[in-house]
């Protein structure tokens, strides 16, 4: 008999895909059979699940700690302007009027994060590839174009939230709370 042999896209990896696949090619003329190993297409799947969700769990983890960390960073950065801030305030500036050069150096700092992080990925993506010459085909461009414009969207909208939050906390502050 003769053997042919074929390897399945990712997107078809679940065992109602595999029947259905299996089911077309021995309804074709000169198919006797089409085997595969169901048990480990089984467990191969089960796998990708947990690592997944184990994925997902140390992702919001690690963006937890950065909100934390930018956070942190952008209340100690204003800390040294909050006397100019309020000092701005009672000569009569709008609450918009002084924080609007702080947010918007804000959203520029996330947006340069965000470019750095994505060049960093790309240098990383590039490094890997080069190593293990059969990635190539498995890398998705669009999909990681879409993950560096999110890291910068993110970046942006972190910092300028901080931003915006440590600006009006420290507008909302009596003068006396200053020191």
């Amino acid at each position: 008999y003769d053997v042919i042999t074929f390897n399945v896209k990712a997107a078809y990896l679940d065992s109602d895909s595999l029947k259905a696949i299996r089911q077309n090619l021995v309804e074709q003329a000169g198919v006797i059979d089409v085997y595969y190993q169901e048990g480990l297409v089984n467990e191969i799947a089960e796998n990708i699940r947990s690592v997944s969700l184990i994925a997902i769990v140390v992702l919001i983890f690690f963006i937890f700690i950065s909100v934390a960390l930018i956070h942190n960073t952008v209340r100690l950065a204003l800390y040294a302007n909050r006397f100019l801030i309020k000092n701005m305030e009672l000569v009569g500036a709008s609450w918009e009027f002084i924080s609007h050069p702080y947010i918007r150096r804000g959203a520029w700092h996330g947006v340069f994060s965000g470019l750095l992080a994505s060049a960093g990925l790309l240098l990383l993506f590039l490094w890997i590839q080069n190593d293990i010459p059969g990635l190539r085909s498995l890398v998705d461009w669009a999909g990681i174009g879409m993950l560096f414009v999110l890291l910068m969207a993110l970046g942006m909208a972190i910092n300028t939230l901080s931003t915006y939050y440590v600006v009006r906390k420290y507008l909302k502050m009596r003068l006396d709370d200053l020191y």
